[in-house]
């Protein structure tokens, strides 16, 4: 009998993930059919009522798609009722309310990719272990976090080890990469200091260096219209080629930082939003590092550049400093990370862990 599960991923990072989970759902279960939201290269392998570029969306910095969200948002409860189960990646925002509709019509409820609610909201763990029946963690302190407050969690290492398993140990070039985020309001907002602080890098160092932008594929080119000739633009899905290539990158927190650790790239973090939602987001958080990759190791193995600390003098600085000191730079301590996070069957585990329910 066909099982119609419904899955909502809302970013490119996270459909990469849904795509292998959906895979192996259908290699045990051939009664499954897929269908939600994701990139449009999960149009293959699901029904795709809406694309990841319709639910890109951060908080309170956008402001004026509210309503369009909301929009989807009830269209997807109604999804929810038509459907035998649901899997969640990621995007809590819209997820976890998502979560608790489905449990309420007794629905099975999947969650891959815990919100980092041990950073800044830890009640909402509690809640979680009322709607959601399988948790996947990517960190290994997430499984015990969660298990203490009741959610069904578990850790099979990070999706990631495996996607870039093939590109790790390749030969390093002059290659300075540009990763502004895969939000419309990352890039806004970091977009002009990369690029100034590049400049500045290129015209000290006598264009030593060459420069790359890789722009999430959700993202409208019209963004990226004033980047000088010299920086190139890769094309999302060669990134990996470029990260396994390059020395340093500047880049904003999130994912890519976990990946240009793994691959060995030594990174400039930066973070820059509005005043009045930093003081927000002051009061919440409760680590002290912003980047996953310092808080994974303990310490801020990749230097954080803060709201006007993100300025592309202070960066040009450090990055003169640091470039005179590359052969004395952390890497094996980012090969410690990959055998942290390495584990080969990670996606069949997380197949045969969502199966228990779904079926």
């Amino acid at each position: 009998m066909v099982r119609r599960i419904l899955v909502i991923s809302a970013e490119d990072s996270s459909s990469i993930y849904a795509l292998n989970v959906i895979r192996e759902l259908g290699n045990i279960n051939k009664n499954f059919r897929f269908f939600g939201t994701g990139a449009e290269f999960l149009r293959d392998s699901m029904e795709l009522l809406y694309e990841a570029k319709d639910l890109s969306f951060v908080g309170f910095e956008e402001p004026g798609k509210i309503f369009k969200i909301l929009g989807i948002y009830w269209r997807l409860k109604e999804a929810l009722r038509g459907s035998d189960g649901a899997i969640f990646f990621d995007y809590p925002g819209m997820n976890l309310k998502l979560a608790g509709y489905a449990k309420g019509l007794g629905k099975p409820v999947c969650y891959y990719c815990a919100p980092q609610v041990w950073a800044w909201w830890t009640k909402r763990a509690e809640k979680m272990a009322r709607m959601v029946d399988r948790l996947v963690v990517l960190f290994p302190f997430e499984e015990e976090f969660f298990n203490r407050y009741g959610v069904n969690a578990k850790f099979f290492g990070h999706p990631l080890c495996l996607l870039l398993k093939d590109y790790i140990g390749l030969e390093k070039d002059d290659y300075f990469l540009l990763l502004p985020g895969s939000r419309r309001s990352e890039v806004i907002s970091l977009l002009s200091t990369m690029v100034e602080t590049s400049r500045l890098i290129r015209k000290y160092y006598r264009n030593r260096f060459r420069f790359y932008l890789i722009k999430a594929k959700s993202l409208p080119e019209e963004l990226f219209e004033t980047i000088p000739s010299w920086i190139e633009m890769v094309p999302f899905e060669n990134r990996y080629e470029y990260m396994a290539r390059a020395r340093y990158a500047i880049s904003a927190s999130g994912t890519a930082t976990l990946e240009l650790a793994l691959l060995g790239v030594y990174t400039f973090v930066v973070y820059r939003v509005r005043p009045w939602v930093y003081s927000i987001a002051r009061k919440l958080v409760r680590v002290r590092n912003i980047s996953i990759v310092n808080i994974l190791l303990g310490r801020e193995a990749f230097p954080e550049y803060l709201q006007n600390k993100a300025h592309p003098d202070l960066i040009f600085e450090d990055f003169r400093r640091i470039s005179d000191e590359y052969d004395q730079l952390p890497y094996g301590t980012f090969e410690e990370l990959f055998k942290l996070l390495y584990r080969e069957d990670h996606f069949i585990r997380v197949g045969e862990f969502f199966n228990e329910v779904l079926s």
